[in-house]
């Protein structure tokens, strides 16, 4: 497993948090959460799921959710403190950086095709947050009455 991505996903996941404005007390659990995003990606990617695999980026957002979720619900904070921060090291900003350069350049097949490629892990990010938000309430409220 490549600790070296893990490691700088969750450093970025922590200044975000702090770019942010996260309370300062929930920093390492904002952090935690990019951990647990990165982890899941990995995990898949481990598999032998294709790196830029939309399975893996939603399974890895679903993770990011469901730790963002009982987060909330433990420390009693909503669940945006750890989800904005979190989904950091999933969002393809590079690809979208090379789409805008690509369009600029005149090159209209690359442009569509790494636009594409960007609109598909957003709507992997997507699906994932929305698999876990299926998840009822009542399982993570049960992880508050249990302090």
């Amino acid at each position: 497993m490549r600790i070296d991505l893990l490691l700088a996903n969750t450093v970025a996941t922590f200044a975000f948090a702090v770019l942010f404005q996260a309370p300062k007390r929930e920093y390492f659990f904002c952090a935690a959460t990019g951990a647990i995003a990165s982890l899941g990606y990995l995990f898949f990617e481990a598999l032998g799921i294709q790196a830029a695999s939309m399975t893996a980026i939603i399974w890895a957002a679903f993770f990011l959710m469901v730790a963002a979720r009982a987060f909330s619900v433990l420390r009693r904070c909503p669940v945006t403190v750890y989800l904005l921060p979190g989904i950091i090291p999933l969002v393809n900003g590079m690809g979208i950086y090379q789409m805008a350069q690509a369009l600029i350049a005149g090159d209209l097949t690359l442009g569509a095709s790494k636009g594409l490629n960007a609109l598909k892990i957003s709507v992997s990010i997507a699906l994932g947050i929305g698999f876990a938000f299926a998840i009822p309430d009542r399982w993570f409220k049960r992880l508050g009455r249990r302090k």
